[in-house]
């Protein structure tokens, strides 16, 4: 396959609770930083047809929700390989980098390419690739040996790697590493960040998060992040300070700390990969999921979903949701009487006809299509309640591992309570 001469496409993938991007080079070739956990949509992409030449593979560390779908990937024969680069981030003894290590080993020597070590020199910052036409050139800021003997974790170890036009740096990619150790390294601002560590960075204390944000100045950022993953990514207090310094925030799918509705009813924001004709992962509710970004002379652009999503959230905080990954002043955009504020299409209920409503303190009215007053009752008993809330705090109980079984187990309930209300409804529309 034949790339732009004058353009660099670069892939952001939806692979839910991992990491994965593509580059497709002006020469056509490709260039992939993480592949994301086994079976990863960047994974099933690259086997169901011939993509053309992948010039490296380039995994910023170990882990499996960044190199798990490295076997199958270097395994598939039609899929033709230059080169390996990888991180020596563990004890060579442990069994999951000697699982991931072997069968990579096993295929550069049948197949023939190369497997090296990603490291920096003591002298200069290794070049990995450059296109002197269009100055783009994509750069390996950290580790260097020192570094990596001295790694206390793998994360700690984490190649952070950049994407610059001439002297400006356009993405950062700093895998799991933290958010100090990147802004050190990376020369600001950054137009976009990805992650860290799934928004979730490890130095996460509130005083040295807000200085490596100031020091990085990132425009965006891209959060990759799986619905049901259990470790309380992205973190609320990242987001929240994202935004507040007037980043914008695009992760792949949604949490329980964004909108709880639409994770409950499996509604997705948009479904970026099938309008792009791309695979979209089996679970998870998509927020903005694949962002396809262009790199140019010019700078970097990107995709023509990118103002659909921010209407689509703005649209939500219209109608009284607080999103997090909102800045204070795109909330009140959108809050002032002249804007439009057609509800979501799950909750445009059928108010024509007159029904009895459940009252009582568990009961949150909404407002119907027509702009009357209607019960949870009328829209499906749309779980969004006081007491709930007040069970199970915003920022505290997803992260216990009982959570969301308590939250599911007091959502049946509800429904039980509302159960007379709603076959009163649907008898009435029946003519019962």
């Amino acid at each position: 396959m034949s790339g732009d001469p004058q353009t660099v496409t670069v892939d952001l993938w939806n692979v839910g609770q991992g990491d994965a991007s593509s580059l497709r080079l002006p020469s056509g070739e490709l260039i992939l930083i993480d592949v994301g956990p086994r079976n990863s949509t960047l994974s099933q992409w690259l086997r169901a047809a011939p993509r053309g030449v992948i010039r490296d593979i380039i995994l910023t560390h170990n882990d499996a929700d960044h190199a798990g779908a490295l076997p199958e990937v270097v395994a598939d024969p039609a899929t033709e390989i230059r080169q390996v680069l990888m991180l020596e981030d563990r004890d060579r003894s442990d069994s999951r980098q000697r699982a991931l290590f072997r069968p990579v080993i096993e295929y550069a020597r049948r197949r023939g390419f190369r497997v090296g070590r990603l490291e920096c020199h003591p002298s200069r910052l290794p070049v990995l690739w450059q296109d002197a036409a269009i100055g783009v050139t994509l750069r390996l800021r950290h580790p260097g040996f020192a570094d990596n003997v001295q790694s206390r974790s793998s994360n700690d170890a984490s190649a952070i790697l950049t994407l610059d036009l001439h002297c400006s740096t356009l993405i950062t990619w700093p895998g799991d590493a933290r958010l100090a150790r990147t802004a050190g390294v990376v020369r600001a601002p950054t137009h976009l960040l990805f992650g860290p560590h799934h928004g979730a960075p490890q130095d996460r204390g509130r005083g040295i998060m807000r200085q490596a944000l100031q020091a990085l100045r990132p425009a965006e950022c891209f959060v990759s992040v799986g619905t049901g993953n259990g470790s309380n990514h992205p973190t609320p207090k990242y987001l929240s300070e994202l935004a507040g310094n007037g980043c914008g925030i695009n992760c792949t799918q949604m949490t329980l700390h964004c909108d709880r509705e639409r994770v409950h009813k499996g509604v997705h924001v948009m479904n970026t990969s099938g309008y792009l004709g791309l695979p979209a992962p089996a679970t998870g509710v998509f927020c903005r999921g694949h962002v396809r970004l262009t790199v140019s002379a010019r700078g970097l652009e990107f995709d023509r979903y990118q103002e659909m999503h921010r209407e689509c959230l703005a649209g939500d905080a219209a109608r009284g949701r607080r999103l997090i990954c909102l800045s204070r002043a795109e909330v009140a955009g959108w809050d002032s009487p002249q804007q439009t504020r057609s509800p979501m299409p799950w909750r445009q209920v059928d108010t024509s006809v007159s029904a009895p409503t459940p009252t009582g303190p568990r009961c949150r009215s909404t407002t119907g299509r027509d702009g009357k007053r209607c019960g949870l009752g009328m829209e499906r008993i749309v779980v969004e309640t006081d007491e709930i809330v007040r069970k199970f705090p915003f920022d505290g109980w997803q992260a216990r591992p009982r959570g969301e079984r308590l939250v599911q187990k007091e959502l049946r309930r509800i429904r039980r309570s509302q159960a007379p209300a709603a076959t009163a409804i649907r008898d009435t529309r029946s003519g019962g």
